[in-house]
C-alpha cells in the first residue's frame, strides 16, 4: 500500500512520488508515475518546478516595474506593472529600446 503521497494530485495541482509504504488504513492510492519510482519525476524536479510557479507569480503579481532586457538594450521580458504603468504591452516593449522609454532629454544620462 502507498501512502497519501504517493503521485498523486495534491489540493494544489501537483504530483508528488514517493515508494514508502503506508502503514494507515486508508485506501490504496494509484500512483501517477504507475508505482514505478524510475518513472517519477525526482522530488528536486517537482520542488523546482513549485518554486518556479511560485516565482513568477510573485513577480507578475508585484507592483514594482521589472524589465528585462538584452545587452543592446532590447526588452525580453517584463512583469505586468511595466506594462500597467508605462501603457506598453509586452510585444511592444519587444519592439522597444529600452532608450525609447526614456525622454530625449535623459537619453545621455
Amino acid at each position: 500500500m502507498y501512502s497519501n503521497t504517493d503521485s498523486v494530485e495534491t489540493a494544489a495541482g501537483n504530483s508528488t512520488c514517493s515508494s514508502s509504504p503506508s502503514t494507515d488504513s486508508q485506501p490504496e492510492a494509484i500512483p501517477a508515475c504507475g508505482g514505478a519510482p524510475a518513472l517519477c519525476p525526482p522530488s528536486s524536479q517537482i520542488q523546482s518546478e513549485q518554486e518556479e510557479g511560485n516565482f513568477r507569480t510573485f513577480v507578475q503579481t508585484i507592483d514594482d516595474l521589472i524589465l528585462v532586457a538584452t545587452p543592446g538594450g532590447r526588452s525580453v521580458f517584463s512583469n505586468a506593472a511595466v506594462e500597467r504603468n508605462l501603457g506598453y504591452s509586452a510585444i511592444e516593449l519587444s519592439r522597444l529600446s529600452l532608450l525609447d522609454l526614456h525622454p530625449p532629454e535623459v537619453r545621455d544620462e
